[in-house]
């Protein structure tokens, strides 16, 4: 379902899949759960042209933060579209997007069109700084017009996680290049699948031992 909607070629399963495999073992979100909340991401993350990778990042993060996709896909999504819509219409709200990533208004609408990922995560940790500087990030969201619960929450969860989301999509984009977590985690569970079947050929080799190779005789077949 994630490929019909982003795009996802054949050719990149193995990248997904590694991807994948690496933002789960480094982070406390099980594989399914990213699955299931880069699905609730992909349709909106599609049109502001976010990659796989980004979308996984970003999934990785919002569940490791205690998210659930059905009411953190929306927030998510609801943020990107309304961050693209001010962008697309030239509306003022670009001006509190920017202030907010320490960017002026041109800036962050460059940002947005070459890279939506990075300056909505810019927009995020500007909003996690601003405690430092004596602001309120709940006051400055209200300003905004962010006042939906589950949206502010999500976004809040977000700018206090340090840095998060920053790294998880470092991590993410990184994995995708290198496309070998997921050869690394089969290797790994093939090698525990070959441990396990030698201690069970030592066992009978020992029970062998134990009651006699002549009453075994029968079970050689068997055993092997």
């Amino acid at each position: 379902r994630i490929a019909n909607i982003t795009g996802l070629m054949a050719a990149e399963y193995d990248n997904f899949g590694s991807t994948l495999v690496a933002l789960g073992n480094n982070s406390a979100a099980f594989e399914s759960e990213i699955l299931e909340m880069t699905n609730r991401l992909a349709g909106m993350g599609s049109i502001v042209e976010a990659s796989n990778a980004q979308l996984l990042g970003i999934a990785t993060t919002l569940v490791s933060v205690g998210i659930e996709a059905e009411s953190g896909g929306t927030a998510f999504s609801k943020l990107l579209g309304n961050i693209e819509l001010a962008v697309e219409t030239g509306s003022e709200k670009v001006r509190q997007y920017a202030k907010v990533a320490g960017l002026s208004v041109q800036e962050f609408s460059a940002a947005w069109r070459k890279d939506a990922v990075g300056a909505v995560t810019a927009f995020i940790d500007g909003l996690g700084d601003l405690d430092s500087q004596g602001q309120s990030a709940i006051v400055i969201l209200d300003e905004m017009g962010i006042k939906e619960q589950r949206l502010r929450d999500a976004v809040l969860k977000l700018s206090e996680a340090d840095g998060l989301l920053t790294n998880n999509l470092e991590l993410a984009n990184s994995a995708w290049a290198d496309n070998n977590a997921l050869t690394e985690e089969a290797e790994k569970r093939y090698s525990t699948t070959e441990s396990k079947i030698t201690l069970a050929k030592t066992a009978i080799d020992n029970l062998k031992i134990t009651i006699g190779d002549e009453l075994l005789e029968q079970f050689d077949g068997f055993i092997g």
